[in-house]
Formats: C-alpha cells, structure tokens, sequence
C-alpha cells in the first residue's frame, strides 16, 4: 500500500498513512478504501485544498491472493471563502444563521468548518433540512460556502388532559415558539430570531399553575444567553392552601463551542393561607408568606451527533 501524486511540503505521505484505517493482512473491503479515500480529502480540506481529489487503484496477485492498494492524490490548489451564501430561509433572519457559522470572508477554506456549520445549524431545531457545500467562486483561488435550509414548524398547540389521585381531572394547555422575535412582534413580525418562548397552563379543581418561560441563545448575536422563567401556582390541600410566585433569571456564556456556563437566580415567594387547626405542626408554623432566595451554576455539554 502506498501514496502517491501528494507534495510531501503539503501532506507529508506519513501523515496520510495515518488516516488510511485498512492495514496489511486484512481482509480486503471495498468501502473501506472508499472511508479512506474521503479521510485523505477531508485532511486535504482542513488545509484548505477545497476541491482534493482521492482515487485508489488495486493490483491483484490471485495466486498469493493478495491486493496492492495505491492511493492517488490530486491536491488541486488552495482555496480562500469569498463569500457565505444563505438560500431558504424565509422566516428566520439571516443574523440567526450567520452567528452559528465559523467561516469568514478572506479565510483559507476549511472542511471542519464547513462540517461543524452544518451541525450548528441543524442543532438550532429550526430546519427541517440543512445542506452546506461549495462552488468555485471568482477567481481561481476563491470559493462560495452555499448553506440551504429547509425550515420546519417551530410554533405549536398542545391541549392535555389528565388524571391523578390528587387532582383528579385536570387539564394542561401548551403555546410554544421556538424561533419567536420578541422585538420583530412590535413590528408585527413574531418569529425568526430564534428566541423560545412558552405559556403553559395547568388547571384542576385544586391546583391552578401558569407559567411563563423565555430563552435567548445569543443575546445581542454573542457568545451569551439569558433566560427567563416565572410562574405562579396556587395548591388547595384539605387542610390548608399555598399560593407561591417564582422567578428563575440565569446568563450564560459560551466558553467552548457547545460547551456553556450558566450563572442562575432564583426568587422564590410562598405563602401559607387558610390553615385548619387539625393541620400539622410544621405547616401552621409556615402560615404567612415564605422568601427563598438561591445562586446557582451549571454548566452543560451538547456532544449530539447528526
């Protein structure tokens, strides 16, 4: 097995050694030679050779029963991003794409790159489909990054019933938006910037839970995030009552890409009302109002593959 038509100043023939997995003894395969193929141009994209190209040829010996491998390179030139075209996205803004991709005008081409945009994006949820690829731009050392999108409903309606030993039928209604404008709806444009917002809505002939949440990914098209969450819940026991408000504030960071930092608020009001005498000592103790008050950090890792 051996390589050939590569400059050793580029990719040294060692190195490329390395991506090829199918070794001497193996059985021979097919697709095999094929992933080791796209390995070799993906090495060659890396460095910025946009349009490498990787054909292998194969010697057979019947007689030893032995195949004689030759990886053919044809490196092609290098290649610099002229531009970022964006295709299909009709409701979501064009910002909400551009912050996720790591490409920049006048940069050598990259194919880690150009995989990792595809992955930000269909990460997002807002597409349906997400198709990143190339073409020869002007000149000869130019290339155009084309990113089409399918969008996909990011709006939904969810009614629920329920049943429980406690609350016996209740009912719970959901509105949700995942790429809601919370500016653009002052302008009557409610969706495409790719804030999650959610109203949720729990009712029993016990328990009354309204809810309210809030999310920005990427607060003024930065690095950071803020959320918001707040909710009221009033619950009706046979010996007493509770009415509590909360509110959950948090900023977050990115420090590494899909790894963030988040620093959270969190307020918390209860109060204790209508408390019968036959109610246990540690709930008339609690009668009034109860204040809660915590800081908290998490931190949270996306490792999900597409």
């Amino acid at each position: 097995m051996n390589v050939i038509g590569n400059r050793e100043e580029i990719i040294p023939a060692s190195r490329i050694m390395e991506e090829i997995h199918i070794k001497e003894g193996q059985h021979y395969s097919y697709e095999e030679i094929i992933r080791d193929s796209i390995r070799i141009m993906k090495l060659y994209g890396d460095k910025g050779y946009a349009f490498a190209r990787v054909e292998h040829d194969e010697k057979f010996d019947f007689s030893g029963r032995k195949v004689h491998i030759t990886f053919k390179v044809n490196e092609g030139s290098l290649y610099y991003i002229q531009d970022v075209e964006i295709i299909g996205n009709d409701r979501t803004k064009m910002q909400v794409i551009l912050r996720e991709i790591d490409i920049a005008k006048g940069e050598r081409y990259s194919y880690s790159k150009e995989t990792a945009a595809r992955l930000a994006l269909t990460r997002l949820g807002l597409f349906k489909k997400v198709t990143v690829s190339k073409r020869k731009g002007i000149g000869p050392d130019r290339v155009i990054i084309v990113v089409e999108v399918e969008e996909t409903r990011t709006g939904a309606f969810e009614v629920m019933l329920s049943y429980s030993d406690y609350d016996k039928f209740g009912g719970t209604v959901v509105l949700r938006q995942k790429n809601f404008d919370i500016l653009g709806m002052f302008k009557g444009r409610f969706t495409g910037a790719a804030h999650e917002v959610a109203l949720q809505y729990y009712g029993s002939p016990l328990t009354q839970d309204l809810s309210f949440s809030f999310y920005n990914p990427r607060l003024f098209d930065g690095k950071n995030s803020f959320s918001l969450r707040v909710s009221d819940r009033t619950l009706t026991f046979s010996e007493y009552s509770e009415d509590s408000q909360n509110m959950y504030v948090s900023l977050g960071r990115e420090l590494l890409r899909n790894f963030n930092l988040s620093l959270g608020i969190s307020f918390k009001d209860i109060e204790t009302f209508d408390v019968e005498d036959t109610a246990p000592v540690a709930i008339q103790d609690e009668v009034g109002l109860s204040r809660i008050r915590s800081v908290s950090i998490s931190g949270s890792l996306d490792k999900t593959l597409y």
